[in-house]
């Protein structure tokens, strides 16, 4: 039970596993790397909609039969053109009806795309990838998944069961994939916002109230965030923001979330009743609440 997209850089390149919310670019963090300086650092990521996977465009554009494309459902055969002449292809995609999730009482539930390490203490935190500090470490192989819980030997867990480990009890629960991409649509009191991407700030308008401009670290995170469907992994947001950053990946997480406080903050006064418009789930994914009523226009990079 994963959702994953398989690919292949190039003649005789290795076939390489991606799963939803993971990225393509020259980034050390992406999942596929490439070593090409057309590429941005954070190109493409591969995302989870309805009933599909798609690619995604990022910090760069691709094509997809002759023509420049921001997204495509990906099948077995669609080529991607990163740049002239580098094709990626993907050789098939995985989708199965649910995907396995963990719940943990009074948090939403963290679904099992990829390796995911947990820290249970309190306030509980949950970390895409592998970090051996974890309490408990959930990843994939083939089909099945495999848990590491404390000290205790690997054992593998399916839909069904229930882990208990320093005092906090995770139950193993199925989701329909159509429950699981990563739109959503919220109602709210708020009035309806226009959203200027210029590429590195975002300035927002509201009627009868003075303009709104987010510069900065915050500036460009929110940039990025507007330019992607409105949801993407913090790692990807981190290369668009710090483009060749060769930080370790715990040093960069910092400064992603003092960047994502600070974006936050300034946001506070468009909502009420406690509303986030931005949202950071347990998994690292960040979620951009928007209405129907509010629109997004992109401009060119520092336009005001």
């Amino acid at each position: 039970m994963r959702a994953y997209a398989l690919f292949k850089l190039g003649v005789g390149e290795d076939v390489i596993e991606v799963t939803p919310g993971e990225f393509i670019g020259r980034s050390d963090l992406a999942t596929i790397c490439v070593d090409d300086p057309r590429v941005s650092e954070a190109h493409a990521m591969v995302s989870l909609r309805g009933h599909s996977l798609k690619l995604l465009a990022l910090r760069g554009r691709f094509m997809v039969d002759g023509k420049v494309s921001s997204e495509v459902n990906l099948a077995q055969g669609v080529e991607v053109e990163l740049a002239r002449g580098l094709k990626l292809e993907c050789l098939g995609v995985s989708l199965p009806s649910a995907l396995p999730g963990i719940e943990i009482a009074g948090m939403p539930p963290f679904l099992l795309t990829g390796t995911m390490t947990f820290f249970l203490e309190t306030p509980i935190r949950v970390t895409n990838g592998f970090d051996p500090r974890g309490d408990m470490i959930f990843w994939a192989v083939g089909n099945r998944w495999r848990a590491s819980v404390g000290r205790e030997p690997a054992r593998e867990v399916s839909i069904g069961d229930t882990i208990e480990h320093m005092g906090v009890t995770l139950h193993i629960t199925a989701h329909p994939i159509q429950n699981a991409s990563q739109t959503a649509t919220k109602m709210s009191l708020r009035l309806p916002m226009t959203l200027y991407n210029l590429g590195t700030a975002v300035r927002i308008e509201r009627e009868g109230e003075p303009p709104l401009l987010v510069s900065g670290i915050p500036g460009k995170i929110f940039a990025a965030l507007l330019g992607n469907e409105q949801t993407m992994d913090w790692r990807s947001i981190a290369a668009c923001v710090w483009p060749g950053d060769a930080s370790l990946q715990s040093a960069l997480r910092r400064r992603f979330d003092a960047g994502l406080a600070r974006l936050r903050d300034k946001l506070d006064s468009l909502t009420t009743d406690g509303e986030e418009l931005v949202r950071l789930d347990g998994a690292g994914m960040l979620t951009l609440a928007l209405t129907e009523q509010d629109r997004i226009v992109e401009k060119e990079d520092g336009q005001l």
